[in-house]
């Protein structure tokens, strides 16, 4: 009952109420004085001088409670604990508690030791007029409140039951009741107080609250009520929009705020001009706007309860990872060009509005493709190539700037699209102007590269055609002009397309061949120049097709190599040329070519061995010819191989000498047993000097190497006699001796010439003989 309100309430709630009992001391003050001037009164009436006492109370009680309440408010200027609170409510409960005491006796002694019916009715009527006033001032506090009232009304009531009538009876035993009906009205103020307080409290922290989150929040938020004026604005709106910080912009209309960004470059005219409009006529929108400082924010508008919020939103980032998604998945990471993606989407929308005018738009297309460039990565490493394809897309830009579209396929392929009024003759004028610039040098670093390309140019009517059919005419165009040994172009024409779906149909028959016996095996004599005697021969493949005849071994090889059948070929001819040197005269060699695709299908060793095995030719007899290309993309598998083959026995060619980049360096890290130069080398040696020179230079150093050194395409007797005078070549091929041979063929002329015991003549076996 006497407990505390420290005990039963937050500590807020607590310092509040300790709060309030020391508010309003004027009125504390003026009952004082009230208070004292009765007492007084009834002393100057009655003439009791013990009533003085009371009125001497009275006064130094009031002084009292005043020094209280001045202590009280400093304390409180510091801030107070509630532990300080219960310290302060305790001081004056006992101060009031003093007070409400001197009442009582006052009343009771007026009553029963006074015996004056004015002084008896002035100090009751005070008394409960004070109980009153200590009631609705102290409600916050139920023990002070409580004893006090105790303290008041005991002797109030004692002085009335003294009087000896059973009506002052009545009333002291009524008063009682009354007196504390006064705690429970002091309760039921104390919790409207209490809820008032926390009410508050709950406010001011909501209200703490919302001014954090919108302190912190990361977007910006400005709130306009249902007459478009601003009654809510953040930091980070205000940042966003250039408005200062003493800038009160609360009342003013959304369209100021807008306008005074404008005003301040934030945004542009036309951008302010949609914001406006946008707010005013949509009540949910969004709207994404780009700022002048180069950032982009997305602005929402969303109305509610006669009130709209606009939340502003930075999304710069998100607006250039869009942008950084859309440039990857549009162009090319390494050149900045378009993709065939977007060239396909770009072209295709080209072609469509083309056709939609009805009327005649030659267009061009050339596809281009940097030859050999696997060498320049295999030689200078993929960083090296990467450079360089940059540095050729940059020229091919430049050369023809917005004119034409410019595009990377991927690898080293490149595609230049023209779409208004494209002539052959401009397009011949392109690939020249292509070829020129790709053989200006390529500064790589510290290296230097010169490039050519093989193009290959389709022309069609643009309103007629689609893209499939364009890319694929370039790209017959560009297999022609491959096929004519690169570094050219060719511009498409009808026959590409024929030759083109005969290649198809070549592949679709190659597998089956071997199967059906139309392939063969001719041999090309190789002759002692020494002795004037056949040494070897080179085996060749030929296709005996039903529908088209012997086909060139130049068009079926490719093609085997492209399908996958090449092994298959490869293991045919040395099973054939093996089986049939068998045949020949024990100084007789065979020579047999291996293709790259062979290193990397199956194991040659093994099958080299097994194809001896069977036929049963001594190794030595063999010798296989591999060409420079199946070095670089398999050269430490070919290293391996042709170990393998040389520690069985197997001779080992380099063919087609001097048309790579590094053959000199295969001659000392390959075992090579034999060289063929390629008749590239043959072709001016009898009139050009710097031809026979090198000749010379080629001839010695494979000596030097105890290399036997054969010449390819020895044609004419001028040819034979440079070579016999000054090179030093033991092995020569080519149409003078003798075009290659069918088998049967071969073998009457080794039969001629080993059975006549003479020396033979250089032209052994005239082509018309062979029928190949």
């Amino acid at each position: 009952m006497f407990d505390s309100a420290r005990k039963r309430l937050p500590d807020a709630d607590y310092v509040s109420i300790v709060k309030s009992l020391y508010a309003e001391r004027t009125a504390i003050a003026v009952g004082a004085a009230v208070t004292t001037a009765a007492a007084v009164s009834t002393l100057l009436h009655t003439g009791a001088y013990i009533l003085s006492i009371f009125a001497v109370v009275f006064v130094v009680m009031g002084v009292i409670r005043h020094m209280l309440g001045i202590a009280f408010d400093r304390a409180a200027r510091e801030g107070l604990t509630a532990d300080q609170a219960a310290v302060w409510e305790r001081r004056l409960t006992l101060a009031t508690c003093t007070l409400a005491l001197n009442y009582g006796m006052w009343s009771f002694t007026s009553l029963v030791f006074v015996e004056d019916p004015f002084a008896a009715y002035a100090s009751t009527s005070v008394s409960i007029a004070m109980m009153i006033g200590l009631t609705t001032r102290n409600f916050a506090a139920d023990r002070m409140v409580t004893i006090a009232s105790m303290c008041l009304s005991l002797p109030l009531a004692a002085g009335l039951l003294l009087q000896g009538e059973i009506f002052y009876a009545v009333i002291g035993v009524l008063l009682m009741p009354f007196m504390f009906s006064y705690r429970k009205l002091a309760a039921d103020v104390r919790k409207i107080f209490l809820a008032a307080v926390r009410g508050r409290l709950e406010a001011s922290r909501l209200a703490g609250e919302l001014d954090s989150a919108l302190a912190t929040m990361a977007h910006g938020l400005c709130m306009i009520d249902d007459d478009g004026r601003v009654v809510v604005i953040n930091d980070q709106a205000r940042h966003l929009l250039q408005i200062e910080a003493n800038e009160d912009m609360v009342g003013r209309s959304v369209a100021e705020l807008i306008q005074l960004s404008m005003t301040r470059r934030v945004i542009t005219k036309a951008t302010a001009q949609t914001m406006i409009a946008e707010f005013s006529e949509n009540q949910n929108t969004k709207l994404v706007i780009e700022l002048a400082n180069g950032r982009h924010c997305e602005v929402t508008s969303s109305t509610r309860f006669n009130h709209t919020v606009l939340m502003f939103e930075d999304i710069t980032e998100r607006v250039l990872a869009d942008a950084k998604i859309t440039a990857m998945a549009r162009y090319d990471s390494l050149t900045q060009l378009p993709n065939r993606y977007f060239f396909s989407e770009q072209t295709k929308a080209r072609l469509s509005e083309f056709a939609a005018w009805g009327q005649p738009a030659p267009i061009s297309l050339a596809m281009i493709d940097i030859d050999d460039f696997k060498h320049v990565n295999d030689t200078f490493g993929h960083p090296i190539g990467d450079l360089l394809i940059r540095l050729v897309a940059d020229r091919l830009s430049g050369l023809f700037g917005d004119q034409a579209l410019v595009s990377r396929f991927g690898g080293d392929e490149f595609v230049v699209f023209r779409s208004s009024g494209a002539t052959q003759a401009m397009a011949e004028e392109d690939a020249e102007a292509i070829t020129a610039a790709l053989r200006v040098p390529f500064n790589l670093g510290a290296n230097e590269c010169i490039v050519t390309a093989s193009i290959g140019i389709t022309l069609a009517d643009g309103a007629k055609t689609d893209l499939d059919d364009i890319l694929t005419r370039a790209d017959l165009a560009l297999y022609h002009a491959k096929a004519h040994g690169k570094a050219c172009w060719s511009v498409f024409h009808d026959q590409m397309d024929v030759d083109y779906r005969k290649r198809q149909q070549l592949k679709a028959q190659l597998h089956g061949a071997i199967e059906k016996d139309q392939l063969f095996v001719v041999y090309q004599p190789i002759i002692d120049i020494r002795t004037r005697s056949l040494v070897g021969c080179e085996a060749l493949v030929r296709w005996r097709h039903p529908e088209f005849g012997i086909i060139s071994p130049a068009l079926f090889i490719p093609l085997a190599e492209q399908t996958g059948t090449i092994t298959d070929l490869t293991r045919f001819v040395l099973a054939t040329a093996t089986r049939e040197c068998l045949n020949w005269p024990e100084h007789m060699s065979v020579s047999v070519n291996l293709s790259a695709n062979d290193f990397r299908s199956v194991s040659i060793e093994r099958m080299v061995s097994e194809t001896l095995e069977t036929s049963g030719l001594p190794a030595d007899r063999l010798v296989v010819e591999l060409t420079e290309t199946a070095l670089i993309e398999e050269p430490e598998k070919a290293s391996r191989v042709l170990a393998a083959l040389r520690s069985i026995g197997v001779q080992a060619a380099l063919d087609d000498f001097g048309t790579g980049y590094s053959s000199l360096g295969y001659l000392t890290t390959m075992s090579f047993s034999r060289l063929k130069v390629d008749q590239s080398f043959t072709r001016d040696i009898a009139t050009d000097t710097r031809a026979r020179k090198l000749l010379v230079s080629l001839a010695r150093l494979a000596s030097d190497l105890d290399m036997i050194v054969t010449i390819e395409g020895v044609e004419t007797e001028d040819q034979l006699n440079v070579i016999m005078n000054h090179t030093g070549i033991e092995y020569a091929q080519g149409f003078l001796f003798g075009p290659p041979l069918p088998a049967k063929d071969i073998a009457e002329l080794i039969t001629r010439l080993t059975g006549s015991g003479s020396k033979p003549g250089w032209q052994l076996l005239d082509s018309r003989e062979s029928g190949t």
